[in-house]
């Protein structure tokens, strides 16, 4: 990989940083059940990506067509394990505080090393599992420094809990097949068009589940689906995608790892929330996590 080629990969890096981040800020503005706001972040996303890649790519279709069997299952079981994630993360949001169901989500790169090596043959080096750990500890004591140890334990706050760690199973579970697929096909469009489609369709049923109308939204959400759609969705997860063709699951899912730090600073800037000095050095931490990890040579 030559000097260009990672600075290109640090710079989207810090793209998905930004982009996750405003992902809960984005999802406490709805108030649609969580199916329904998972399936119009989606169902948006699709008819942005499908549009712009019908204009620049418009074979694109014929090459997904074209996908072995096996590729497009993976890809379509890959897009129901992000619905998944959208879905369980979003309802502990709805039950939990937004630093405890962060916190909780955003232990994925755990999940997600540790498949790895299951399931790819991907052992981790020294550095990688120090940054994972370094990076876990880091958002455990940023969710410490706004309140975690002060809740009350109720039987919402331990359903949204156990919610948000299957969240963030399901999480690791995508980024795993991801780096699988990913590292076996070249173009990005190839792989995301039909994982979202999964999710989309995904997030349709669990509605019809929910006995969800997915047309009962408030005109006053519509423009916060939109930026989740253009932010976490292609800024954040479809980049993410990109990036597993480059780099190993644990070292790409430990981008997320900075998702409550970028959070932080974004409500700092935009809200005028303090954090707490053992906040700070909670991020210090995670950042550092991410740092040490990057250091391995791929």
């Amino acid at each position: 990989m030559t000097s260009l080629e990672k600075i290109k990969l640090v710079i989207i890096g810090i793209v998905i940083v930004i982009s996750v981040s405003s992902a809960s800020l984005f999802v406490k503005l709805t108030s649609s059940a969580p199916s329904v706001v998972g399936f119009w972040r989606l169902f948006i996303t699709l008819l942005i990506l499908g549009s712009y890649y019908n204009f620049k790519e418009p074979e694109i279709w014929r090459k997904i067509y074209r996908l072995s069997k096996k590729i497009l299952y993976l890809s379509f079981l890959s897009g129901f394990f992000l619905a998944l994630h959208f879905y369980t993360w979003i309802w502990s949001l709805r039950l939990t505080p937004v630093y405890v169901g962060t916190t909780l989500v955003d232990l994925y790169p755990l999940f997600a090393t540790l498949m790895a090596i299951f399931f790819l043959n991907e052992y981790p080096s020294k550095k990688v599992v120090l940054g994972v750990f370094l990076g876990i500890f880091g958002i455990i004591l940023i969710g410490v420094s706004q309140g975690i140890n002060e809740i009350e334990i109720s039987r919402n706050m331990i359903i949204g809990s156990l919610l948000a760690i299957f969240g963030g199973f399901s999480a690791g579970v995508y980024v795993v097949i991801g780096r699988y697929v990913r590292t076996r096909i070249d173009s990005l469009a190839i792989y995301v068009i039909p994982v979202y489609v999964s999710t989309t369709l995904t997030l349709l049923f669990l509605s019809y589940i929910d006995q969800q109308n997915i047309l009962m939204i408030r005109y006053e959400e519509i423009p916060w689906l939109i930026l989740l759609a253009v932010g976490p969705m292609i800024g954040g997860h479809t980049m993410l995608n990109y990036i597993l063709r480059f780099v190993k699951a644990s070292i790409a899912s430990l981008l997320i790892i900075l998702e409550p730090v970028g959070a932080a600073i974004l409500a700092f800037i935009f809200l005028g929330e303090k954090v707490p000095l053992i906040g700070v050095f909670g991020m210090i931490m995670a950042v550092s996590g991410v740092m040490i990890a990057s250091l391995e040579r791929e």
